[in-house]
């Protein structure tokens, strides 16, 4: 890992400028690792060989970062199109369709665009983000300064102003992508699966507008019948909570985990399009559940303790190639009291040995694949993960669903219920995985299938479909 070096962290005079530095040295750091690492863990590192910082400190850094992340791609565009400009000539928007051609001929992967962020100076970069990112979020506290930097030149905030006022009705829907910092390499994608969807323009532009900000936290009611106390901690707390159904959103400024809801396992953190995937297994009382792609086992405890589904009856069995996910997951479960969940590591090639109990009923009577995948419909919460995957790598994501969906359909019962789930809302990571699995395997039918989560809510983008085996 990078390490970064400097003196310390100026506690008073100068301290915006302090900041300044510091977030210009971590953002080179960042730029500097030979792979571009999950950036919520790296940031969380790097904090913690600073001392120094205290709290609104760290939140400083890592909004910006972040920013960095969610606005880079349109960074690059504004510094490319200054380097194009001469004297005060602003571009129109005929001038500035041509920058989007070129620009995107000249970055179109990550390689490509990391080599254009570490030619453009730290606080030039940062001035672009800071510009974009004051339309989005407005909050005193987060004030950066960074318009008052040398690189907030008179021609640079004319040219952005330009920019703001035509890119994002330009070559639909591709200046609403690069305005709200979506690649230019994920335009097929997006119009493919406009297309899919049947979404007209204003869903379409609210889809791409929601890539700017975060989705709120969402929460999931683990023990519905302390679903009072919950919101009476949560408001306590000064959080501002909405109930819809077992799911709640939550918008606060502190963290949740020395809460005593959440201590006591009543509530989990778990996304709303995410909770609709585990809602799609409605598992009755003493029915087998395998949930093959675990991870972290947030649908496997949404599983076992749904009151309209197992309510804690039955037994939902979890693998995950990853041993310390399943891990935490019986830390998840103890916390939360749920003896009726078993673990299993599975590497998705043969079945793991299930035992008698599953043998007896030739197998069981939901299997969920919560297939691993791009994971662009957690943009929102990840910008980071938009760059490390291109759609040129769909084939290798798709055939290694497509066998993990394969597998895992032999552990079904007759009669039984598959469910293939993803983070994605990519349409060949969806759709057409289900389609060529059909094809393939004619002894499931289709009972439905859809995408989760924005634009329709305010969450991350998920999409889950139900197949059912024959008797």
């Amino acid at each position: 890992m990078t390490q970064i070096q400097g003196h310390p962290h100026p506690a008073a005079k100068g301290r915006l400028r302090g900041r300044q530095r510091y977030l210009f040295r971590f953002w080179q750091a960042l730029l500097a690792e030979e792979k571009l690492p999950q950036c919520d863990r790296w940031i969380a590192r790097q904090m913690k060989q600073h001392r120094q910082f205290g709290k609104q400190d760290r939140y400083w850094y890592s909004e910006l970062l972040f920013a960095g992340l969610r606005f880079g791609y349109l960074a690059a565009f504004l510094e490319f199109l200054a380097q194009l400009s001469s004297g005060d000539s602003l571009p129109g928007p005929d001038r500035l369709v041509r920058a989007m051609e070129a620009f995107q001929k000249r970055f179109p992967d990550w390689a490509a665009l990391k080599q254009g962020w570490q030619a453009i100076p730290p606080e030039v970069f940062f001035f672009w983000v800071d510009s974009r990112y004051r339309r989005v979020v407005q909050q005193p506290g987060l004030s950066t300064g960074l318009d008052a930097v040398p690189a907030a030149t008179r021609h640079r905030r004319a040219l952005f102003s330009a920019v703001e006022q035509h890119l994002p009705e330009l070559a639909f829907p591709r200046g609403a992508m690069l305005w709200h910092g979506l690649p230019l390499w994920y335009t097929a994608c997006v119009e493919e699966r406009a297309v899919r969807s049947g979404w007209e323009t204003p869903r379409l532009q609210l889809f791409l507008e929601r890539q700017s900000f975060r989705p709120p936290l969402w929460l999931r009611l683990n023990a519905p019948e302390q679903g009072e106390q919950v919101l009476a901690e949560l408001a306590a707390s000064g959080f501002v909570a909405e109930a819809d159904g077992l799911a709640l959103k939550v918008r606060g400024q502190r963290g949740i985990f020395e809460l005593q809801c959440y201590r006591k396992g009543w509530v989990e953190i778990q996304d709303w399009a995410s909770q609709q995937l585990g809602r799609l297994v409605w598992a009755r009382p003493g029915q087998m559940v395998w949930d093959c792609c675990a991870g972290g086992g947030g649908k496997t405890l949404q599983i076992a303790t749904d009151p309209q589904g197992l309510n804690r009856r039955g037994a939902v069995y979890a693998s995950d190639i990853r041993e310390y996910k399943l891990k935490e997951l019986l830390q998840r479960a103890r916390r939360a009291q749920l003896p009726n969940i078993r673990v299993l590591p599975w590497d998705g090639n043969t079945l793991p040995a299930f035992g008698k109990e599953v043998e007896k009923r030739r197998g069981f009577h939901w299997v969920l694949v919560d297939a691993p995948c791009s994971a662009t419909g957690t943009w929102r919460r990840n910008p980071d993960a938009k760059y490390r995957f291109h759609p040129s790598g769909l084939e290798e994501w798709v055939a290694l669903q497509a066998r993990l969906l394969s597998r895992a359909a032999d552990a079904v019962r007759p009669g039984g219920r598959l469910v293939y789930a993803t983070c994605s809302w990519l349409v060949q990571e969806n759709e057409q995985v289900v389609q060529q699995f059909l094809a393939d395997h004619p002894q499931f039918h289709l009972l439905e299938m859809q995408l989760f989560g924005n634009p329709d809510r305010d969450a991350d983008t998920t999409f889950g479909a139900v197949l059912e085996k024959r008797t």
